[in-house]
Protein backbone atom coordinates (compact mmCIF):
# COMPACT_ATOMS: atom_id res chain seq x y z
CA UNK A 1 0.00 0.00 0.00
CA UNK A 2 1.38 3.39 -1.00
CA UNK A 3 -0.01 6.83 -0.23
CA UNK A 4 0.88 9.83 -2.36
CA UNK A 5 0.41 13.58 -2.00
CA UNK A 6 0.92 15.51 -5.23
CA UNK A 7 0.99 19.30 -5.06
CA UNK A 8 0.59 21.15 -8.37
CA UNK A 9 2.70 24.05 -7.14
CA UNK A 10 2.72 26.22 -10.26
CA UNK A 11 -1.06 26.41 -10.42
CA UNK A 12 -1.39 27.03 -6.68
CA UNK A 13 1.16 29.86 -6.71
CA UNK A 14 -0.43 31.43 -9.78
CA UNK A 15 -3.85 31.35 -8.07
CA UNK A 16 -2.46 32.88 -4.87
CA UNK A 17 -0.72 35.65 -6.83
CA UNK A 18 -3.79 36.43 -8.96
CA UNK A 19 -5.90 36.83 -5.83
CA UNK A 20 -3.18 38.65 -3.87
CA UNK A 21 -3.39 35.97 -1.21
CA UNK A 22 -0.28 35.91 1.01
CA UNK A 23 0.92 32.40 1.89
CA UNK A 24 3.66 31.16 4.19
CA UNK A 25 4.98 28.42 1.93
CA UNK A 26 6.74 26.52 4.69
CA UNK A 27 3.56 26.37 6.76
CA UNK A 28 1.59 25.35 3.70
CA UNK A 29 4.02 22.55 2.78
CA UNK A 30 4.09 21.12 6.30
CA UNK A 31 0.32 21.43 6.78
CA UNK A 32 -0.50 19.79 3.45
CA UNK A 33 1.81 16.87 4.23
CA UNK A 34 0.42 16.40 7.73
CA UNK A 35 -3.21 16.61 6.70
CA UNK A 36 -2.70 14.32 3.71
CA UNK A 37 -1.06 11.71 5.95
CA UNK A 38 -3.97 11.96 8.36
CA UNK A 39 -6.52 11.63 5.54
CA UNK A 40 -4.65 8.65 4.08
CA UNK A 41 -4.34 6.96 7.46
CA UNK A 42 -0.55 6.67 7.31
CA UNK A 43 2.31 8.29 9.17
CA UNK A 44 3.90 11.34 7.64
CA UNK A 45 7.03 9.27 6.97
CA UNK A 46 5.03 6.72 4.96
CA UNK A 47 3.42 9.38 2.75
CA UNK A 48 5.22 10.04 -0.53
CA UNK A 49 4.89 13.80 -1.02
CA UNK A 50 5.66 15.31 -4.41
CA UNK A 51 5.87 19.01 -5.29
CA UNK A 52 5.37 19.30 -9.05
CA UNK A 53 6.43 22.51 -10.79
CA UNK A 54 8.49 23.99 -13.56
CA UNK A 55 11.35 24.55 -11.13
CA UNK A 56 13.38 26.62 -13.60
CA UNK A 57 10.95 29.55 -13.30
CA UNK A 58 11.16 29.58 -9.48
CA UNK A 59 14.94 29.72 -9.09
CA UNK A 60 15.03 33.42 -8.11
CA UNK A 61 12.26 33.43 -5.50
CA UNK A 62 13.08 34.01 -1.83
CA UNK A 63 12.79 32.02 0.31
CA UNK A 64 13.77 29.42 -2.20
CA UNK A 65 10.88 27.12 -2.99
CA UNK A 66 13.11 24.14 -3.58
CA UNK A 67 14.65 24.41 -0.12
CA UNK A 68 11.27 24.95 1.51
CA UNK A 69 9.72 21.84 -0.01
CA UNK A 70 12.83 19.70 0.42
CA UNK A 71 12.91 20.65 4.10
CA UNK A 72 9.29 19.48 4.37
CA UNK A 73 10.38 16.12 2.84
CA UNK A 74 8.83 16.49 -0.60
CA UNK A 75 10.29 15.02 -3.76
CA UNK A 76 10.70 17.77 -6.34
CA UNK A 77 9.25 16.77 -9.69
CA UNK A 78 9.86 18.93 -12.73
CA UNK A 79 6.84 19.25 -14.97
CA UNK A 80 8.08 18.86 -18.53
CA UNK A 81 7.04 21.49 -21.03
CA UNK A 82 5.43 18.84 -23.22
CA UNK A 83 3.13 16.13 -22.00
CA UNK A 84 0.84 16.00 -19.04
CA UNK A 85 1.54 15.90 -15.34
CA UNK A 86 -0.43 12.68 -14.87
CA UNK A 87 1.39 10.76 -17.60
CA UNK A 88 4.80 11.88 -16.41
CA UNK A 89 4.08 11.13 -12.76
CA UNK A 90 2.76 7.69 -13.68
CA UNK A 91 5.89 6.87 -15.62
CA UNK A 92 8.25 8.12 -12.93
CA UNK A 93 6.52 7.10 -9.70
CA UNK A 94 3.56 4.78 -10.02
CA UNK A 95 4.73 2.39 -12.73
CA UNK A 96 7.90 1.57 -10.76
CA UNK A 97 6.36 1.34 -7.29
CA UNK A 98 5.94 -2.29 -6.21
CA UNK A 99 3.25 -1.23 -3.73
CA UNK A 100 -0.30 -0.73 -4.92
CA UNK A 101 -1.39 2.93 -4.70
CA UNK A 102 -4.02 3.01 -1.99
CA UNK A 103 -4.37 6.77 -1.53
CA UNK A 104 -3.72 9.53 -4.06
CA UNK A 105 -4.25 13.09 -2.86
CA UNK A 106 -3.90 15.83 -5.47
CA UNK A 107 -3.70 19.49 -4.48
CA UNK A 108 -4.41 21.83 -7.40
CA UNK A 109 -6.82 24.54 -8.44
CA UNK A 110 -8.30 22.68 -11.43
Amino acid sequence: MAAYLIVDLDRLLRQFNERSFPVDLQEMAVALRGRAALAAGVSSEQLKAIAAADWSIHRDQQPRLEQTFRAARYDLFTIPKSGTLADNLHGYYFANDPDKVSELILVTVD
